[in-house]
């Protein structure tokens, strides 16, 4: 196959094929060969189920491996495909770093899998999209030391209070838009980000029924000295007109994203 014989190419992007199983396999097959150079492969839409895994599992865990990027969003890969693949990250041979799981029938079971991976020493994933699954409220915490992830896409809260307030927390990138986190959820997180063990830089909260009392939770941790975030996104809620205001010297917005004017007026003069 041209993986096998091009050793160039870098970036292949297959999303939207009908592959299936068969297809795939003879895609990961290749992936072995060690004229293939592949970093970064897009595979969301293609119609693979767990069955696919088990050839995926083989080529990531290959000492020719060079995969650091794998979309595999929209394939029903469920709990048994996922623990193939934290059975993969558990090998020193792998170098994944970044892992799209988004919309693959993936619960609580699965993210277990995937938490005792990211634990171990050598494991060199950074990224990790779990966006549109059902993983449960208190799986992927990030209290083991040798987890490296900084950037996280899930859809629940309980999860991120306990992950961003550990010691070891390295998450910098947090994006749980289109969630119902009403204020109660927005209060925890806004708990979470007064820890002076929280890193995170850039926290997306579009569309989570948040209002002006979930903003005034935001705005009291943003104005704390050691508080790291720089990005904020609020747009598609209802904070009101005046409650996000950057009038507090030790806060440290540069974008804000928000349904409204008044607040911007206030916040660049």
């Amino acid at each position: 196959t041209a993986l096998q014989l091009n050793s160039s190419l870098r970036e292949l992007d297959l999303s939207n094929n009908d592959l299936k199983n068969s297809g795939g396999k003879l895609l990961f097959d290749a992936l072995k060969s060690p004229n293939c150079q592949l970093e970064r492969l897009r595979l969301s839409i293609c119609n693979f189920t767990d069955q696919c895994c088990e050839s995926l599992a083989s080529a990531l865990q290959s000492s020719n491996s060079c995969l650091k990027e794998l979309d595999l969003s929209n394939n029903n890969l469920k709990d048994s495909g996922v623990k193939l693949l934290s059975d993969a990250l558990k090998s020193s041979n792998c170098k994944l770093e970044k892992l799209r799981l988004s919309g693959c029938m993936v619960t609580k079971e699965g993210c277990s899998h995937l938490a005792s991976a990211r634990s171990l020493k050598f494991s060199h994933l950074r990224e990790l999209d779990l966006s549109y699954n059902h993983p449960g409220d208190s799986v992927l915490r990030q209290e083991d030391p040798n987890c490296k992830l900084e950037k996280l896409w899930y859809d629940g809260h309980f999860l991120i209070k306990c992950t961003l307030q550990s010691s070891n927390s390295c998450l910098k990138e947090l994006d749980l838009s289109n969630n119902n986190l009403k204020d109660s959820g927005v209060k925890l997180l806004s708990d979470a980000l007064k820890s002076s063990n929280c890193k995170l830089e850039k926290l997306r909260l579009s569309g989570c029924m948040v209002t002006k009392e979930g903003c005034s939770h935001l705005a009291s941790a943003r104005s704390l000295k050691f508080s790291h975030l720089r990005e904020l996104d609020l747009s598609y809620n209802h904070p009101g007109d005046s409650v996000l205001r950057q009038e507090d010297p030790n806060c440290k917005l540069e974008k804000l994203w928000y349904d409204g004017h008044f607040l911007i007026k206030c916040s660049f003069i």
